[in-house]
């Protein structure tokens, strides 16, 4: 074996202790923050909604890094832009649009992400002027997992969701589970989605299988859709006796009746038009429109 003279020793002893000592402070700093997957949406529940339960959440609706925001109960509307969403934290910037109720609104909201649910602490105004004060924001369930088992109530409710998140293949797989284990109203809107090919490719024939079997339940959705592809005949033959059996039918629904009652107390005027969940599907081929029910 050849020795290494003094001098060699002593650069090699040198090297390795350098190497010890920058380890030694990688390993101090931590590990890196992560980026994490940028949601669907957030629903946001901050201010008073935390410290006095007001019911004012918003729904926030995100396309990548940039999203929008609606809050349902005061009528406020926002630009959102995602700044960070990692392992670190979170910061997300606020600015209310020209047709919101508080205009100049502008936040920051930081928080930190513990399973499905942000909690931090926004920043609202500019410096000098600004107030802080507690929010939390929880990821939407928008996906129906065929290995969930999930029953027909379960998916129904994620299919609802999905559509508010306007996440229309996800809110159609979720509806079709549901209709397939017998939901009526699921039923009437796999039908709608299936004929206005929302979420899904169109098929006429689907659509008059889950539209017949809705309205045979008396979903008032149902009854209108399957009146109107008679009237038209639109996917089936054109039948102005069933569309106009189906129109009495759907004006005599339960709960038509309902509304007609509350429109006479109220003295308003009730207009016929497809219900709930039946107008937010519409409202998806309509990509700038945000709708909270």
């Amino acid at each position: 074996m050849k020795l290494r003279s003094s001098a060699q020793i002593g650069v090699f002893v040198a090297f390795i202790l350098s190497t010890f000592i920058v380890g030694a402070g990688l390993r101090a700093q931590g590990v890196p923050a992560r980026s994490l997957p940028v949601p669907v949406g957030l629903d946001v529940c901050e201010g008073g909604c935390v410290l006095h339960s007001d019911g004012n959440v918003g729904t926030w609706i995100f396309h990548g890094t940039t999203g929008k925001g609606f809050w349902p109960k005061n009528g406020a509307k926002s630009t959102l832009t995602i700044e960070k969403f990692d392992t670190e934290g979170i910061r997300i910037t606020r600015e209310n649009t020209p047709d919101s109720t508080a205009p100049a609104f502008t936040a920051v909201y930081e928080g930190v992400l513990h399973g499905d649910r942000i909690e931090g602490t926004v920043i609202a105004g500019h410096p000098p002027k600004t107030i802080q004060y507690p929010w939390f924001a929880t990821i939407p369930v928008t996906i129906c997992d065929p290995s969930a088992h999930l029953d027909a109530d379960d998916a129904f409710e994620t299919g609802q969701t999905a559509v508010r998140f306007r996440q229309a293949s996800s809110a159609f797989q979720c509806f079709l589970l549901a209709a397939i284990q017998g939901q009526g109203q699921a039923k009437a809107l796999t039908g709608l989605m299936y004929r206005d090919g929302i979420g899904t490719a169109t098929n006429y024939s689907e659509a008059f299988h889950w539209l017949q079997a809705g309205a045979i339940q008396d979903d008032y959705n149902a009854e209108v859709a399957l009146s109107q592809m008679y009237e038209t005949g639109v996917g089936i033959p054109m039948d102005q006796q069933k569309a106009l059996a189906w129109k009495e039918r759907a004006q005599n629904n339960p709960v038509m009746v309902r509304q007609r009652i509350q429109a006479q107390q109220q003295q308003a005027t009730q207009q016929m038009m497809f219900l709930g969940l039946a107008a937010v599907l519409e409202s998806l081929s309509q990509p700038e429109v945000y709708v909270v029910y």
